[in-house]
């Protein structure tokens, strides 16, 4: 038998990962290693489930908590079972679809019925190929012994059942005692069901017969006895109380039938105090003569059920039709009485309706016996499908464990673009680039508090793919490792690809700035200074523009109401217009000479060597910030914020931000004016547009002019 406690240290593989050593699994024996390495060298200890993509069918094999993580002991868990059940793991290296029967462990539980379950799947599926099963296999060997009759659940539907006695009595059972849903969705009968509807059936048709036996006694009045019965109880208690008040009465010789009558005991001008009254009223006045009358006298409250009796009684018993004496009432009691004690020992109304012949049938025929031999059969067959599942777990563990553990123990996936990662959501195209770096987020708020801390520049997009009212969303949080982020904006569109080929519409809804690069980096504080200037600006001319035009509006509408107006302070015309603008131009003239003035004695190397330093003290703060930024940018940090915890801190460099951000190789088909490409993985800066050359261009044009206005100032305004 395989033990998972057994490990040969030596043949641990580490590789350099993100920044990190981590455990590779390369060989059948690295699952082993895997098993025993100390969670403290796992990359990931845990993670939420729903984070994950990868198949659905493997990730319900691995247990999770009550908040839906999976940790490294569930992990751990799966790893040791699948060690203890398969011998020869090679398999599952490759993720081989087809399970090689002899790679079972046959000294293992799981992995002896597993064997022995696939060896008789391929014999009844008959396939030529013995040695191994595939998914598909197994799953048609289920089909076949999961049927809606023999499913190994224990329930027994009535449609399946070929004989019709047997079928009629699993849909009586039903009716009598309920059902249970069968996997295939039908109503059935279990065990539980089948004998409590024996036992039932058995009593029922025994005090039916015994009612037949004993029809003349229990049925006095032939068929009205049942009803006149059911009226009887309503009175009953009610009746005997009657007679006996009557009894009473002549007993305390009181000749007045109304003086056991209860008087001036409510308030006839309150209800309720009426109603009460009424409550304890007995049934009627006593009468010294033992008759009761069915009159005006009656007790309101129960005139309604007295008259029903009168009338079922007096259809069975001729006489007096609003009158019953005591020795009437006494009589009928006692022929009627042995129905009421053989109606209380009736075990069950829910039979009542059924067709008494067919339940007799039933009860005749070997419907029990068989239901119950189909219910142990499928006890046999429920051996077979827990086996199937065992198979498949095998089958499903071969060809998604590696690839798992490739994401959960180490990060290999997550820096291998040809290899699937199951915490990535998929790849965005936005900007020109290609974004790999997309996580599903569920909580922005919290996802945003963590990831401001991980210095990475990042998108929070919105995405949206089908159409209403079948239209899907998700929110992803995707990072900027590369290139700029100059042109991103909230509202800016792209299109998201997810593995599974669908194609979702993304728009940014919020925005983490940060450097992505280190020409980014350094002009940083110039693009925030430049911001500020520019907004500063556009605020100062939009005040002037405003206050300018509202005062040639002024002028205008003054001039076109007719006549010479008054002049007002502060108007506009133009000679003051052209004196403003000869006082400007002359300030001008002088501040230019007063620069040439000053800077006469200084040498270039001098003012250039200020203009250094002061760039050096206003910028050099800014742009060492940037860098910092730049270089501390935390991968582990950002997929914290998205609920992973991790034990190795990943810096994202620069060089792995080009695997995470790149502009996409142009392919080599095509050919350009332009001779700079760039491939997935290079620098996006390496290719620049038009525009951006010219405004390189400029700059230097500009450092150009700066250098000979130096020159000029000093040389030839001496």
């Amino acid at each position: 038998m395989n033990d998972p406690e057994t490990v040969n240290e030596t043949s641990m593989k580490f590789r350099r990962i993100g920044g990190s050593s981590q455990l590779v699994i390369e060989s059948a024996n690295d699952f082993r290693n895997a098993y025993e390495l100390d969670p403290a060298h796992w990359t990931l200890t845990s993670i939420p489930a729903k984070n994950l993509l990868c198949p659905a069918e493997f990730l319900a094999l691995i247990p999770q908590d009550a908040s839906g993580r999976i940790h490294v002991k569930d992990v751990r868990g799966l790893l040791k079972w699948v060690i203890s059940a398969v011998s020869d793991l090679s398999d599952f290296i490759t993720a081989a679809p087809a399970l090689r029967l002899a790679a079972l462990n046959a000294e293992d539980a799981d992995g002896l019925r597993a064997k022995e379950t696939a060896e008789l799947a391929l014999k009844r599926i008959g396939s030529k190929n013995t040695s191994a099963i595939t998914l598909d296999q197994i799953n048609e060997f289920k089909t076949l012994v999961s049927n809606a009759l023999q499913n190994g659940d224990g329930i027994i539907p009535p449609g399946p059942v070929e004989d019709e006695i047997t079928a009629e009595c699993i849909k009586f059972a039903i009716a009598a005692v309920g059902s249970q849903k069968d996997i295939s969705g039908a109503d059935g009968v279990g065990s539980a069901e089948l004998d409590a509807f024996e036992t039932m059936l058995k009593g029922f048709l025994a005090w039916t017969d015994e009612g037949i036996a004993r029809e003349k006694e229990l049925f006095p009045y032939a068929a009205a006895t049942a009803g006149l019965w059911g009226k009887y109880l309503a009175v009953a208690a009610d009746v005997d109380d009657y007679f006996e008040s009557c009894h009473a009465l002549v007993f305390a010789g009181a000749p007045d039938s109304g003086s056991r009558v209860p008087k001036n005991t409510f308030d006839s001008n309150d209800s309720s105090s009426v109603k009460d009254f009424f409550k304890k009223a007995p049934l009627a006045p006593a009468d010294p003569a033992c008759v009761l009358h069915l009159n005006e006298r009656v007790n309101p409250n129960r005139a309604g059920v007295l008259a029903a009796f009168f009338e079922a009684f007096r259809a069975a018993i001729p006489g007096e039709a609003d009158a019953i004496s005591e020795s009437e009432w006494t009589a009928f009691k006692a022929a009627i009485a042995p129905y009421g004690e053989w109606t209380g020992r009736k075990n069950t109304d829910k039979l009542d309706g059924l067709d008494i012949a067919r339940l007799r049938a039933v009860a005749a025929s070997k419907a029990f016996e068989n239901i119950r031999a189909m219910i142990a059969e499928d006890a046999v067959v429920s051996n077979n499908v827990t086996c199937c599942d065992l198979v498949r777990k095998v089958i499903i563990c071969q060809t998604n464990l590696r690839e798992f553990l490739n994401n959960f123990i180490n990060m290999e996936a997550l820096f291998s673009p040809a290899k699937r990662s199951f915490i990535l959501a998929g790849k965005l195209v936005m900007n020109g680039y290609n974004f790999h770096m997309c996580m599903i987020v569920h909580d922005v708020a919290a996802h945003k508090k963590i990831a401001a801390t991980s210095n990475v520049c990042v998108m929070y997009i919105n995405a949206t793919t089908g159409t209403a009212p079948a239209v899907k969303s998700m929110t992803l949080a995707v990072a900027v490792t590369a290139g700029t982020m100059r042109r991103l904006f909230v509202g800016k569109s792209g299109v998201f690809y997810t593995p599974d080929g669908l194609i979702w519409d993304a728009v940014i809804t919020d925005l983490i700035q940060q450097p992505v690069s280190l020409k980014e980096a350094i002009l940083m504080p110039f693009y925030r200074i430049g911001d500020i200037i520019s907004s500063q600006a556009e605020k100062h001319f939009a005040a002037k523009t405003n206050a300018f035009e509202a005062d040639v509006t002024k002028n205008v509408d003054s001039k076109l109401a007719g006549g010479d107006q008054p002049k007002k302070e502060g108007g506009l015309n133009m000679p003051m217009l052209i004196m403003g603008g000869g006082v400007g131009i002359a300030a001008l003239g002088s501040s230019f000479a007063f620069m040439a003035k000053s800077l006469q004695g200084v040498s270039v190397w001098r003012i250039l060597a200020v203009l250094l330093g002061i760039f050096i003290i206003i910028c050099a703060p800014f742009v060492i910030l940037s860098l910092l930024k730049l270089f501390r940018r935390s991968l582990t940090r950002f997929l914290e914020a998205n609920g992973c915890a991790l034990n190795r801190e990943m810096r994202l460099t620069l060089a792995l931000g080009r695997i995470f951000t790149y502009v996409p190789r142009i392919p080599g088909k095509f050919s350009l004016y332009t001779l700079n490409t760039a491939s997935a993985g290079d620098d996006p800066d390496a290719v620049r547009s038009p525009l951006l050359n010219i405004v390189y261009k400029l700059l230097i044009v500009v450092l150009i002019v700066q250098v000979i206005l130096l020159v000029w100032f000093k040389f030839f305004l001496n």
